[in-house]
């Protein structure tokens, strides 16, 4: 089904606080998928399985350990959410040359969205590499080299993204949202979470 980026992004962030996430970073994530959307990519399929796998979490079991180094979960794994976001807070290391590398991050497409909002802040170009695929990311641009198959990995066990030089644009931009039946659902389910129970005094005035 098409569904306008809007109403993408309005499920999305209800779906993202239904699973646990604050309202702030459920904003983050909804705006993720939504870009990712907007250049025919599976953002919100990879949102419904990062809800899913992490249903109720406690963020902090999926945030960096440390940001030194090779950034790792607490848990063993790392959310593409909670790391993206922490990653656009540390631009400037980008912007410098310096790599950042991750281990093990669940749904890495996720991670994605989050380079670009670095890259348009920077100006720069920013590559992000997984197994055998390679994203690059500028100001409203976006080119894919590589394994696609490689891109709704459940888990990518290194990912590093650093500034790189420019590639021509390989995916066009559009401005609906092609999602299919089973992850629109899957987001409506966790979306419901938010919705206040019906009491006997609202059902009096109509509502539910």
């Amino acid at each position: 089904m098409s569904y306008s980026l809007n109403e993408t992004e309005a499920l999305c962030k209800r779906a993202a606080r239904g699973a646990g996430f604050s309202w702030g970073m459920a904003a983050e994530a909804a705006t993720a998928a939504r870009w990712l959307a907007s250049f025919d990519l599976p953002g919100p399929a990879s949102l419904a399985a990062r809800l899913t796998l992490l249903d109720r979490r406690a963020m902090r079991e999926s945030s960096p350990r440390t940001l030194q180094g090779t950034w790792q979960g607490k848990s063993g794994v790392l959310c593409p959410i909670i790391a993206g976001a922490t990653m656009t807070d540390c631009r400037d290391r980008l912007g410098n040359g310096k790599p950042l590398s991750m281990h093990r991050v669940l749904l890495p497409l996720l991670i994605v969205p989050f380079a670009a909002l670095s890259a348009s802040d920077l100006g720069r170009y920013i590559v992000i590499e997984w197994q055998t695929v390679s994203v690059c990311v500028s100001p409203g641009a976006l080119s894919i080299e590589g394994n696609r198959e490689d891109l709704m990995l459940d888990c990518a066990t290194e990912l590093r993204c650093v500034t790189g030089v420019p590639r021509e644009a390989t995916e066009p931009c559009q401005s609906r949202a092609d999602i299919d039946t089973v992850t629109w659902n899957r987001l409506t389910a966790f979306a419901e979470r938010t919705y206040a129970p019906a009491t006997d005094e609202s059902r009096r005035r109509g509502a539910g």
